[in-house]
């Protein structure tokens, strides 16, 4: 039975140290019917000398050189408008998949009839040392979502008619956080696949500021892009607070 094309989105900037790992994980999947949409958004290192190496001996790779740097969100809605997939799946630059992760998550779409997967994964640092496992929980309704976004954005595979109607808005820092939010609130169907098929790369000396610049933009989605009142978005806040420090730390 012939596999129905899937297309995996990588935004690149600047990934010299860890994209090599990234691209193999896609290229040595057991699913191999895809299309692989990477997008280098003006990186200054290597990036793009590396990619166009892998994008020589594998055809499936579509290469895409940006002329100016988008930003993610840009660049991501870029891959997505020209994806040709029944199915989109997104991977950062530096993280990892397992050889099973699209296969997997293509049939728990078709068994469950959803509309996109999600998996637990493992959160490792810049020497691929494992931090923690991350479970995750078998649906995600809204609510829980404000407290903790607990779906790693590289785990997710979706089917392209549902990607293709909505936009990341580059204005919010965790754009993909976003994103995930506007399908929820839609009525988008959710299902959390309990196995871990990512490795989530953090980096030990930017977290503790990256945290800081989330948590702004954390509360600036609650009050100017959801719009919520200031009760509600203290409460999401202190949760998001304490879950962020159990996520890294405990």
């Amino acid at each position: 039975m012939l596999e129905e094309l899937c297309s995996v989105i990588m935004p690149v900037y600047n990934s010299e140290s860890y994209v090599t790992y990234s691209i193999r994980s896609v290229l040595e999947q057991t699913y191999r019917n895809i299309e692989f949409i990477i997008i280098d958004d003006c990186s200054r290192d290597k990036s793009q000398a590396i990619i166009e190496a892998f994008a020589k001996q594998d055809k499936r790779i579509k290469f895409i050189h940006n002329s100016t740097n988008l930003g993610c969100a840009a660049t991501r809605n870029k891959a997505i408008a020209i994806s040709k997939g029944k199915y989109i799946a997104f991977i950062d630059s530096d993280d990892i998949w397992s050889k099973c992760k699209l296969e997997l998550e293509i049939n728990e779409v078709k068994l469950r009839k959803c509309d996109l997967v999600y998996t637990s994964y493992t959160i490792i640092d810049n020497n691929n040392k494992i931090i923690k496992h991350r479970p995750v929980p078998e649906t995600a309704p809204i609510d829980s979502l404000l407290k903790e976004n607990s779906i790693c954005f590289s785990s997710v595979l979706l089917k392209a008619d549902v990607a293709k109607k909505y936009n990341m808005d580059s204005r919010y820092f965790h754009e993909d956080y976003c994103y995930l939010l506007d399908l929820l609130r839609d009525g988008i169907v959710f299902h959390g696949l309990n196995n871990c098929l990512v490795r989530y790369r953090v980096s030990d000396q930017n977290r503790s500021k990256n945290k800081i610049k989330s948590a702004k933009y954390r509360w600036k989605i609650y009050r100017e892009y959801l719009k919520l009142n200031l009760i509600d978005s203290c409460k999401y806040f202190i949760s998001y607070f304490f879950k962020g420090i159990k996520k890294y730390y405990v």
